[in-house]
């Protein structure tokens, strides 16, 4: 195995073990989860985290090989936004947040922007550009879930503000 191919493990690894620190804390998270939106959005992080791991472990499993850094960069679905989340369970106002769901919400948002900042140096110090562009793309999907919790935050917090927002009910005086 080359010094190359160590590099790119060892860069794997690290986003690895944060994917699934990710999955496993969503997971715990869920189990406490009384409100079915914020169980909802914890559920969609989860998975997200669940595809970035297999992501990561399907080019492992290449360079593990031998093969280096093989293909393109392929994107999963993309996630959904918090109100797609919100129009899934019918679009009706779910029971409040505990203050234990806010907390693993707010907790959520740090752990995301970790990954975020760990996702941007690995992208920095990538020496090819498939890899390079692997990171940018799982940086950005990461900033995706920093909106998602944010908006679902913002929901709990102050649902008519974000109603308001979010649907323009009352707005146009009609």
């Amino acid at each position: 195995m080359t010094t190359a191919d160590e590099r790119m493990l060892e860069a794997l690894s690290r986003a690895l073990n944060f994917e699934e620190d990710g999955v496993a804390y969503y997971s715990q998270a869920m189990l406490t989860a009384s409100s079915n939106l914020a169980l909802d959005v914890l559920r969609t992080l989860r998975d997200e985290e669940v595809k970035h791991k297999e992501q990561i472990l399907a080019i492992w499993g290449e360079v593990k090989a031998g093969g280096g850094w093989k293909g393109e960069d392929e994107p999963g679905a993309s996630m959904p936004d918090f109100v797609s989340v919100f129009e899934q369970i019918g679009g009706n106002p779910p029971k409040e947040a505990s203050e234990g769901e806010l907390a693993a919400l707010k907790h959520a948002l740090e752990i995301e922007a970790r990954g975020r900042g760990m996702y941007e140096e690995l992208a920095s110090s990538a020496p090819s550009e498939p890899e390079k562009a692997f990171y940018q793309r799982l940086g950005g999907e990461e900033v995706e879930h920093i909106k998602i919790i944010e908006d679902s935050i913002e929901y709990f917090e102050d649902p008519e503000g974000w109603f308001q927002r979010h649907q323009h009910g009352g707005l146009d005086g009609a």
